[in-house]
């Protein structure tokens, strides 16, 4: 699967060059997040190189260890996104910036549905929520758009109540996390 995704997102990148159609690169993006998701289920050991039906790779990839790395293709979509806005290709560069945010809603989708929904790998998930936060405080910064400020708040919020909850072991969890985001939020707009 990984060398066909690759040839797959080899062949659209440059079709979307050549012929310059900038939402192939979206599909091309697609290609990259499949082959990025299967190499680190590959080199986390969690399936085989050679995949002879042995292990299931739908079972394998619904996991929240696919959520968490998906982190480094939204980061991954991000750079790209910013080099081609600063080479001047706007439409390239939306194309990359929404695989980022599609990538973002997936991965958060798989982070929380496997992990508070089922009780998996719970002192992770504030991180990953922190991180996804600051890549909106990025996109909001860079693009100028207050939708993303708006989403790094709510992620800012849910990472300090997961950080309450899940790490420290608080015992009103979710109150000392409003009020932990509401006085980082008084500190920042001062």
């Amino acid at each position: 699967i990984i060398p066909a995704a690759i040839i797959n997102f080899a062949i659209l990148t440059s079709l979307a060059i050549v012929l310059e159609i900038p939402a192939a690169h979206f599909f091309a993006a697609g290609c990259f997040g499949v082959a990025y998701l299967v190499l680190f289920h590959v080199l986390a050991g969690h399936i085989s190189w050679e995949n002879l039906r042995v292990t299931s790779l739908v079972n394998t990839c619904l996991d929240i260890t696919s959520g968490q790395a998906l982190i480094g293709a939204f980061g991954i979509f991000l750079v790209v996104s910013d080099w081609l806005q600063h080479r001047s290709r706007r439409n390239e560069s939306y194309a990359y910036l929404t695989s980022g945010c599609l990538v973002a809603v997936v991965s958060l989708a798989m982070i929380v549905g496997f992990g508070p929904v089922l009780g998996n790998e719970l002192q992770s998930i504030s991180l990953a929520f922190l991180i996804y936060s600051i890549g909106a405080l990025w996109i909001a910064w860079r693009r100028r758009v207050a939708a993303f400020t708006w989403i790094a708040s709510s992620l800012t919020l849910f990472s300090m109540a997961s950080l309450f909850a899940w790490n420290m072991h608080y015992s009103f969890p979710w109150q000392t996390g409003f009020l932990a985001f509401a006085s980082l939020s008084a500190a920042a707009a001062i």
